[in-house]
């Protein structure tokens, strides 16, 4: 063999001995230039998400805050309107007594006070509602016997209402770390919506029940029939309560359970009722 033909021959033979290896080589380079590349456009989207993200949370606080402001700029007509049928309730009550006529009726004077009045607490619940939302309502944890604020609660309303409420709850304390007052608010909240949407003549019951890392209360009551002749369509009593969310009392309710790293749910059924569920942790945070 020629010198020429010995040193094609080393040439193909290293060629072919580390050619795969160059090969591989070269596309390790480019997965690695491509990754290195998708890597900066994720880099950049992940930027930009947190940007809008960002936008996004300033702009909800803007609003928390405007509805505050709003809702307390509301607060003083509003004083206004209650003042007026106060004075007017009052000087109805002194015609009466001296037989002159009364500029109203009685049943309109009542109407407007008690309408006023529930003005008045919505106001307070949006008010509330926002304050946590814009985090300038901070929750104040602490001990809670979680039963006994149950029960305290559903004896007061059983009493207010005269409705037929029973109440479940296991014997040992449920000691809870949380914002005791908050809780309160979430209980009375899902007790007076049973009261004022189930059925007349039926029972509420509420109870409570322990699992290992969390304690759960649930309401439950029949409700007027949920749904109309045509599947899917939902009575005006549940277009009522379910149709444009919850309510801004269980829409506050949630909100501080959530707070709490807890979950609420409402399940709806014709066969089963109305049940609102509330699930909270026994340590938060």
């Amino acid at each position: 063999m020629c010198i020429r033909d010995s040193l094609t021959f080393n040439v193909w033979h290293d060629v072919m001995m580390f050619g795969p290896f160059v090969l591989a080589q070269l596309i390790i380079a480019l997965i690695a230039a491509h990754n290195a590349v998708q890597h900066r456009r994720l880099l950049a989207a992940k930027h930009q998400i947190d940007s809008y993200a960002r936008q996004l949370e300033q702009a909800n606080h803007r609003k928390d805050l405007f509805l505050i402001r709003g809702a307390h700029e509301l607060r003083t007509p509003l004083t206004t309107i209650l003042g007026e049928a106060q004075r007017i309730r009052r000087s109805q009550e002194k015609a009466e007594r001296t037989g002159t006529p009364a500029l109203l009726g009685k049943n309109q004077v009542e109407m407007i006070e008690a309408r006023a009045q529930e003005l008045r607490a919505l106001l307070e619940v949006l008010i509330d509602l926002s304050r946590l939302r814009a985090e300038d309502a901070p929750l104040r944890p602490g001990p809670c016997d979680f039963g006994t604020l149950c029960r305290e609660i559903v004896e007061k309303q059983r009493t207010v209402s005269g409705r037929l409420l029973t109440f479940t709850c296991p014997p040992d304390p449920i000691m809870l770390q949380a914002d005791c007052a908050r809780l309160s608010q979430v209980v009375i909240n899902l007790v007076k919506s049973a009261i004022q949407y189930a059925q007349e003549n039926t029972v509420i019951a509420v109870s409570i029940r322990v699992e290992p890392s969390e304690v759960v209360l649930q309401v439950h009551y029949d409700a007027p029939t949920l749904y109309q002749e045509h599947p899917g369509q939902l009575s005006p009593y549940t277009e009522a309560m379910f149709g444009e969310g919850w309510g801004l009392g269980l829409t506050l309710s949630q909100e501080i359970v959530e707070r709490h790293g807890g979950h609420m749910e409402v399940e709806v059924s014709d066969s089963k009722g109305v049940t609102c569920s509330v699930r909270l942790p026994f340590q938060t945070g």
